[in-house]
């Protein structure tokens, strides 16, 4: 065969490749067009339909809960992008309905908020933590952990508004009750401390964020240790820059349940 012949085969073979229409993994159809989960264990063949995926969640609730809705059952990953946002709404559209304080439309405005700041829907999230929020005080108490994570992801929330000054108060106080409450050493505020820290930044207070930084190091180099990656982070944020390094993501991984 020919080269030229050859080549053009190659050229047929690639076209029908790309052409096939994506497949749902859970139905196999093909209509209507599947979409991106986003989790790991199956990468660009990871596509499905929210029905499906919605009737996964609904078939797996007995021994999974609420996990089935926000989770992949294989990889444990989270889902991302509009799968992640269809679900969420699904969940949301089945529960808000429920009395204000019901676990379950709770949990389910939780996993709303997440998916809507996943997608830089920074007023919504804020709206939905605040609803949160207020419900967790006034059922679980100020210092209930969930009514403090909330307390941490409506700062979150603000502070991607650029609303520095009242992210700054909420964290502050967040972490003083984590301190009283769970102790100096505590994970959860060793990580209010580095979220107070960003706000700082966020206010252009670097030398006051710097000071903080370099005192939360102390105490993870005696807790957790020089080699945890919470002390290298936290080392790498004061070599760098806390200015530069203390990011959006770096706070939302600590903002802890």
């Amino acid at each position: 065969m020919k080269s030229n012949e050859i080549k053009s085969n190659q050229i047929k073979i690639k076209s029908k490749i790309v052409e096939m229409p994506a497949v749902c993994f859970i139905c196999l159809e093909t209509s209507p067009p599947p979409i991106q989960m986003g989790c790991a264990c199956r990468g660009d063949t990871g596509l499905a339909h929210i029905g499906c995926l919605v009737r996964a969640a609904e078939s797996q609730a007995t021994h999974r809960g609420l996990e089935g809705w926000w989770e992949c059952r294989t990889c444990k990953q989270s889902f991302t992008g509009a799968v992640q946002r269809g679900l969420a709404e699904e969940l949301w559209s089945r529960v808000r309905d429920q009395r204000t304080e019901s676990e379950d439309r709770l949990d389910a405005a939780n996993i709303l908020a997440i998916a809507l700041s996943a997608q830089c829907k920074y007023v919504e999230a804020e709206q939905m933590r605040r609803e949160i929020l207020e419900v967790q005080r006034r059922v679980l108490g100020p210092e209930h952990p969930e009514t403090l994570a909330s307390t941490g992801h409506l700062a979150v929330s603000l502070n991607s508004q650029g609303k520095h000054d009242e992210a700054e108060r909420m964290q502050r106080e967040l972490l003083e009750v984590r301190r009283r409450v769970l102790g100096a050493e505590h994970p959860n505020t060793l990580g209010s401390a580095i979220n107070v820290a960003f706000s700082l930044c966020s206010r252009g207070k670097y030398a006051e964020a710097e000071q903080m930084l370099r005192e939360l190091l102390f105490v993870q180099q005696r807790v957790l240790g020089t080699e945890h990656p919470e002390t290298l982070a936290t080392m790498s944020n004061l070599g760098c820059g806390a200015s530069t390094h203390i990011d959006n993501n770096e706070q939302r991984r600590h903002v802890a349940p």
